[in-house]
């Protein structure tokens, strides 16, 4: 379970990096 949280958590952090870049 533990697992799949962190899985989550790097999503919406890759997903957060690639909206800086859109807005860069």
């Amino acid at each position: 379970m533990k697992g799949f949280i962190i899985m989550a958590l790097e999503d919406k952090l890759n997903q957060a990096k690639g909206a800086l870049k859109e807005n860069a």
